[in-house]
């Protein structure tokens, strides 16, 4: 069945005045996972410093969800340059 709020009458001109967008901003609050999204290793186009990084994702577990981004990040970058890069090559090689 179907739960039914009751809503006290003097709630209900409160309710009338609230506007959608700080409606939709508590509730959105509250879905947020809140993990954040700081940075916390070399800068994009820090090649060796992603590169340390991208070798620490096969040799060294991450302890938090922030080392374990940051590791998949930087193998990212290299696995997408790799990939594309073998496209291009075999194309160049074989039309």
């Amino acid at each position: 069945g179907f739960w039914l709020v009751k809503i006290s009458p003097s709630l209900l001109p409160v309710m009338a005045t609230c506007s959608l967008t700080g409606a939709r901003r508590i509730l959105l609050h509250r879905w947020v996972r809140q993990l954040g999204d700081s940075v916390q290793g070399p800068q994009l186009m820090d090649l060796p410093g992603n590169w340390q990084k991208a070798k620490e994702f096969f040799t060294k577990p991450a302890l938090s969800y922030g080392q374990y981004k940051q590791q998949c990040v930087s193998l990212r970058i290299f696995a997408f340059s790799g990939i594309c890069g073998g496209c291009v090559l075999s194309l160049a090689m074989f039309p």
